[in-house]
């Protein structure tokens, strides 16, 4: 089913039509209540039912808006993205509908929408806050409140399952180039979700242009933060995925 909708935006977005792609298109919310993000790359919030996140993504550069005529925009690459994640076992946002701006090429604010599941309605928060807290050695953990010691022990574990995913991300040529600890989600259980899905797969003849995209993808993982925010042994677990 083809529809034509429409999102109400915040007063500062100039209103916009969508071209829907959904067999229940008319069931959705799209209503956003609370918005979440709005900067130079998209526009994030929560929809009137809270089990639903809107996401709506902006033109960077000029040629973004041509991209969307063959599919290759970055609204294209999230959606493509979660579902190749899914497909490989990733935990990630089951998205609901997706829908191209109408008359995009005109100059309109959005080059079109998704919408996904709340995953923080599952029980999932972000991981970085995690971090926050350093790696500790035997001794420094023996010094620690219960409490420190269950952080550092779970700021472990998270790694350790950062590390795995993106070893099958390298194993299957695949490149989640904007990386970083806001991509990934944490419920009680430690079990993990990955958003901003935005991935790229490379055929077997592109293999010089993946590992150089794979390894830069690792390194600016590694300096996306201050210097001392990993340690030196957690640097070198994940400079262990370099090809």
């Amino acid at each position: 089913m083809i529809a034509l909708t429409h999102i109400p935006l915040p007063a500062s977005h100039q209103p916009q039509s969508f071209l829907v792609f959904s067999a229940a298109a008319q069931e959705a919310d799209r209503t956003l209540e609370t918005i979440l993000i709005d900067h130079k790359p998209s526009l994030v919030g929560v929809a009137q039912n809270p089990k639903v996140i809107v996401k709506l993504i902006k033109p960077r550069k000029w040629h973004d808006r041509i991209k969307m005529l063959w599919r290759h925009s970055r609204l294209h690459k999230e959606i493509d993205g979660n579902l190749l994640l899914q497909r490989l076992g990733f935990r990630v946002p089951s998205i609901i509908e997706s829908g191209a701006g109408f008359s995009t090429l005109l100059g309109k604010p959005f080059l079109g929408y998704y919408l996904m599941e709340n995953l923080h309605q599952s029980g999932f928060a972000e991981a970085k806050p995690l971090f926050s807290v350093q790696q500790l050695d035997d001794q420094q953990l023996s010094d620690q409140s219960a409490n420190d010691k269950q952080v550092a022990e779970k700021r472990a574990v998270i790694l350790q399952q950062i590390i795995a995913g993106l070893k099958t991300l390298r194993d299957q040529r695949v490149v989640f180039s904007d990386f970083h600890l806001d991509n990934v989600l944490v419920d009680a259980n430690d079990n993990l979700a990955w958003i901003d899905t935005g991935v790229t797969y490379y055929q077997w003849y592109r293999g010089h242009k993946f590992k150089q995209k794979f390894n830069f993808s690792i390194e600016r993982f590694i300096r996306y933060y201050s210097d001392d925010f990993f340690t030196a042994a957690e640097q070198q677990l994940l400079r262990e995925l370099l090809l």
